[in-house]
């Protein structure tokens, strides 16, 4: 009695799931049809698959991709805020902790645009994408250095041993400390370890200083004690701007101007938004960080959101061009090739973005 009520569950059971999924069976046989009946059979044709691959609106509607890293501020409240459906835009994110593998990504044409730090952006001048608008700027670097190492000034690191991570932001000030005090990277020894590793080495004797940024820099100084103490920062060099910025597959954006447009417009409302919110935006970023939300907002004496009238000041002056041609210069043996800025930086779509938004 009870093998006949156990088989008639599962015969219940397998008729609940064949009428559940049996409309979806049918609807995708039927998207291969060669006909226009969802009815009748008129053989096998990749013609719909086709006129879908060919409507260009709805393509770029549903498949803008985006590649971001950890500070996604901007993006998490164009989202939230509803900026992208406002120009019938529907984003795709991918996370990525750095900006190498990022970049990769988008030359391979995994994506359309991205966001990097400084770090990487020996990557835009080398010609591998566009950049397309300023982000931050960031205050969160730091050359820390061990109390015992024999090293009070930058000019000290000569021959010393230094965990960074190659190619981040973190190493951009390493390299601007050294060009200040008449070395270059060949002076020092590097060692290539990712920053969210860094505070883990804080006892290894053989390590004499780290470049690292926040909140690893904080993990890290709170490990070493009185063992360390902070060589430099981003306010030790003010003349070096430090800024984050969003990039573009180059391809991409010449073929697609208008999604580039309405993407940068909504882009560009979600960060004016966030300069006179910067907590909220914190809030909305959150999920996409995975970090509290009070680790984010205790971030934000370490970065600037520009506002309305200094993104103005500089897109319409030469200020973020001359920001990108001093890092540029620190970034001078990474950078493949003799581009020059106005080659690899579009400011098209800002300007037309901040004319329409702030005037």
């Amino acid at each position: 009695m009870k093998k006949q009520n156990r088989a008639g569950s599962r015969l219940l059971i397998g008729l609940m799931f064949l009428f559940l999924y049996a409309p979806i069976i049918l609807l995708i046989i039927f998207s291969f049809n060669a006909g226009d009946s969802s009815a009748v059979w008129k053989g096998f044709s990749l013609e719909w698959y086709s006129a879908l691959f060919q409507n260009r609106l709805i393509m770029e509607s549903l498949y803008t991709t985006l590649l971001v890293s950890l500070l996604a501020t901007a993006i998490a409240t164009a989202v939230t805020q509803g900026f992208f459906e406002e120009q019938n835009l529907k984003v795709n994110l991918q996370m990525y902790t750095s900006g190498p593998p990022e970049v990769a990504a988008m030359v391979a044409g995994q994506a359309e645009f991205g966001f990097i730090g400084s770090g990487a952006a020996w990557l835009a001048f080398s010609g591998q994408v566009d950049i397309i608008a300023l982000d931050n700027i960031a205050l969160t670097e730091q050359i820390i250095a061990r109390s015992d190492a024999g090293i009070t000034t930058p000019a000290d690191l000569k021959g010393k041993t230094i965990a960074v991570q190659e190619g981040a932001a973190g190493y951009t000030l390493l390299l601007v400390a050294l060009q200040e005090n008449g070395l270059s990277i060949n002076d020092v020894k590097v060692l290539n370890i990712a920053n969210d590793n860094i505070p883990s080495t804080y006892n290894d004797a053989s390590i004499d200083a780290w470049a690292v940024w926040k909140p690893a820099a904080n993990s890290l100084a709170e490990a070493l004690g009185d063992k360390g103490f902070v060589l430099a920062d981003n306010q030790t060099y003010p003349e070096f701007a430090f800024p984050s910025t969003w990039i573009a597959n180059k391809d991409y954006i010449k073929e697609h101007p208008d999604v580039t447009q309405r993407f940068v417009t909504a882009l560009t409302k979600a960060q004016l938004y966030r300069a006179e919110n910067p907590s909220q935006a914190c809030a909305y970023a959150s999920t996409y960080a995975q970090q509290a939300t009070n680790e984010l907002t205790a971030q934000l004496p370490d970065v600037i959101f520009p506002t309305g009238a200094e993104f103005k000041d500089y897109y319409n002056t030469d200020s973020f061009a001359n920001m990108l041609g001093n890092l540029r210069a620190t970034q001078a043996d990474k950078v493949e090739g003799e581009l020059a800025i106005s080659d690899i930086y579009n400011d098209t779509f800002v300007k037309a973005a901040i004319g329409e938004l702030v005037g």
